[in-house]
This record gives C-alpha cells, sequence and structure tokens, in this order.
C-alpha cells in the first residue's frame, strides 16, 4: 500500500518551479551556475522567503504523531517583497522504522508565474527541519516551460508567526 505524499513539500516545490525566469522575475539573488557533476546550466535562486500556511488534520492523539496530515500553501517572495511562486503540497507524519523518530513524507506542486509547473517529493526529519537544518526537495517539471526541467528547492525554517504560518529561507536552482 502506497503512503499518502505531503503537502508540505508541494509548497516548497512551488518556489522551485520559477526556473528559467529566476533572474528576471524573482529579482532575489540570483547567478548562473552549474553545480557539480549536473550536466545542465542551472538558474539558483536565493535569498527568498517562504510564507507556508499550513492546516493540519490530527491522525490520532493531540500534538505531532503518526498518522498525522498537514495541508499547505506556500507563498514565496524575493527580497524586494514581489511573490514570485506558489505551491500547493501535503505532509504526512509517520514513525521511522529504523530509528522511531518522527519524520514528514512531503509533497509538493509549485506553480511558477509563466504557467510552468514542478513536483517533488521527499522524506524529511522533523526534527532536523525544526532544528533549522537545510532541507531539500528534488524537482522536476511536469508542465509548461518547466517540463523536463530540474531542480530543488532547499528550505530551512526560519521561524513561525502563528502556529498555522511557518516562514522558511529558500533557495530554488532550476536546470535544463
Amino acid at each position: 500500500m502506497r503512503k499518502p505524499r505531503p503537502k508540505r513539500l508541494t509548497a516548497l516545490l512551488s518556489t522551485i518551479v520559477l526556473g528559467g525566469a529566476a533572474t528576471a522575475v524573482l529579482g532575489g539573488s540570483a547567478a548562473s551556475a552549474v553545480p557539480a557533476a549536473h550536466p545542465r546550466p542551472c538558474v539558483v535562486t536565493a535569498d527568498l522567503t517562504d510564507q507556508s500556511h499550513l492546516t493540519k488534520h490530527d491522525g490520532r492523539a493531540p500534538g505531532t504523531t503518526d498518522g498525522d496530515t498537514v495541508v499547505y500553501h506556500d507563498d514565496v517572495y524575493n527580497a524586494a517583497g514581489e511573490l514570485v511562486v506558489t505551491g500547493e503540497g501535503t505532509a504526512l507524519v509517520y514513525t521511522n522504522p529504523v530509528d522511531g523518530t518522527l519524520w514528514e513524507w512531503l509533497a509538493v506542486t509549485v506553480q511558477m508565474p509563466s504557467g510552468g509547473t514542478l513536483f517533488g517529493t521527499v522524506p524529511i526529519s522533523i526534527a532536523d527541519a525544526v532544528a533549522g537544518k537545510p532541507q531539500t526537495i528534488p524537482l522536476i517539471g511536469t508542465a509548461g516551460d518547466t517540463l523536463g526541467k530540474t531542480g530543488s528547492w532547499k528550505f530551512s525554517l526560519r521561524g513561525y508567526t502563528n502556529v498555522n504560518l511557518s516562514i522558511f529561507d529558500v533557495t530554488l536552482t532550476i536546470c535544463g
């Protein structure tokens, strides 16, 4: 049986979808780069801020527990405060069978202003994410001008505005 995919990741991936237009559209700190071992040119956009709006559904007991799901919507802004990408996602909380810690399985769909979309999934350690350790979601372009492109959404928790709004620092990389 396949586990449901988390939505928090979807929001993060939305930021990555900005891809090819990142330098012109995002207005963040952008540079052309080819990450090590990557055969295609990439656009890397840093200094983005993700406002992740969360709706939690308790699966069992109060608090964060195995079986909880989170549906999220991400609004990602550049340093000038302009909305540059959005995302929709889901996160499923589960217990890691290796060490018994809580993890999230994230899934995100990122919508670019150009109409392109990106999709990604990844498991992340909740403890590492809450501690602000950088997490990375691999992305694949699924439609429009991002079709076939690859990338990543690297994010770190900056803090919380309230229980339903998390703030992340984001670096978006789009290649191809």
